[in-house]
């Protein structure tokens, strides 16, 4: 049996989704290997006690982390996090014999002390750090983008495999020049949690985004978009759920267009209320610059909502236009509300909410994604 050693990146304290994404391998590779590892930091007492009960003998390697408002003291603390997973990675070297970097796109340390060890990795292209860190540093972004991508790069070319969750991912992070290493691995949704609820014509709001409010969201330009459907029909409702730097920015462009009836700002959902959440919203909106394939995208699909997303990363893979959901063709403000009354005007909305929940259902089942990891650990350590 394999000894997977599962590696991610200390997790946001404003955001815990990769806690879903740890929680979701954790299930998936515990049945079939005889050692299992987590190397994370800032994972919540809640997300421990979820992982222990999924996988009693999980060997959880904590790596401290506090977040630095100084950018000087951020590059430092990031340089020693790297250092400190070198570290352990070392010091597990018997004990494991692949690894995922599953949130650390980046962790170039890490990746490189496992390949000198000779060990399989696996890392996960989940979007690009590179593209985030262009909105997360304001203008500085000009400055650790280059610094980022090029780290990016050379953990796409240290790391044995990179795993993509669809095929339309090589095209939008650019891997064609690693094609020989890159394979699919698709996660699962869990159907009993995320299902249809409630009748898509019952549902009283209208449109929802919920992710991070950063730049590279375009959350700013979805509020923009909304606004100009607000003064056409004045009963739509749209809600926005997350949390990030554009918080307050994002409250004040709600103020400035007089949306305050029309647009709720709920902060930060939980994985348990987000169900409840979907199963009130008709339309799911994610106008990003950069996805791999969102967890909430195949959630929104299997609970029926429809999804209104950017032709990014793997969201083109599930999404097919008009069929089970609609796609932007870019995410510019008249673009995001061109395809958001396309939307409302479409007469087999319910048909495109059933058929993204029946595509879900059978393409992401926990059973599915189980079986085709387990051949690809099968194929790789044996």
């Amino acid at each position: 049996m394999v000894a997977p050693l599962i590696v991610s990146e200390p997790v946001p304290v404003h955001n815990r989704v990769p806690e879903v994404l740890l929680s979701k391998y954790v299930s998936m590779l515990a049945p079939s290997s005889r050692r299992l590892g987590l190397m994370s930091g800032n994972l919540s007492e809640a997300c421990l006690a979820e992982l222990v009960a999924k996988c009693p003998n999980l060997n959880v390697i904590g790596v401290p982390y506090k977040r630095r408002s100084k950018l000087l003291f951020r590059l430092c603390q990031k340089a020693w996090t790297q250092l400190r997973y070198a570290y352990e990675v070392f010091r597990a070297r018997s004990e494991h014999n692949i690894l995922f970097f599953i949130v650390g796109a980046t962790l170039v340390l890490p990746m490189l002390v496992a390949r000198i060890l000779g060990k399989e990795t696996v890392l996960f292209a989940l979007g690009s750090p590179a593209v985030a860190s262009k909105s997360k540093f304001g203008g500085l972004g000009t400055v650790i983008l280059p610094l980022v991508a090029s780290a990016e790069r050379l953990c796409f070319s240290l790391t044995t495999t990179i795993a993509i969750d669809s095929p339309s991912v090589v095209t939008h992070q650019r891997l064609e020049g690693y094609s020989a290493k890159v394979t699919v691995i698709k996660t699962y949704v869990d159907t009993d949690r995320f299902s249809p609820r409630r009748n898509f014509d019952d549902r009283p709001i209208d449109f929802a985004f919920v992710s991070r409010l950063t730049g590279e969201k375009k959350v700013l330009e979805l509020v923009g978009a909304f606004s100009r459907l607000e003064a056409e029909n004045s009963s739509l409702k749209m809600l926005i759920g997350g949390s990030g730097p554009l918080e307050q920015e994002v409250a004040q462009k709600v103020i400035d267009a007089n949306l305050q009836d029309n647009v709720e700002i709920i902060g930060w959902v939980s994985y348990e209320d987000m169900p409840e959440v979907l199963n009130k919203t008709r339309f799911l909106v994610l106008p990003s610059d950069t996805e791999g394939l969102p967890n909430i995208v195949i959630e929104a699909m299997a609970c029926g909502t429809i999804v209104v997303g950017t032709r990014v990363g793997g969201i083109p893979d599930v999404i097919k236009d008009g069929v089970t959901g609609f796609l932007l063709s870019d995410n510019s403000v008249d673009s995001i509300a061109d395809i958001l009354r396309r939307a409302l005007r479409s007469e087999n909305l319910r048909e495109i909410s059933v058929q993204a929940a029946t595509s879900v259902k059978q393409e992401y089942s926990f059973e599915a994604a189980r079986q085709r990891l387990c051949r690809f650990l099968e194929d790789r350590v044996g």
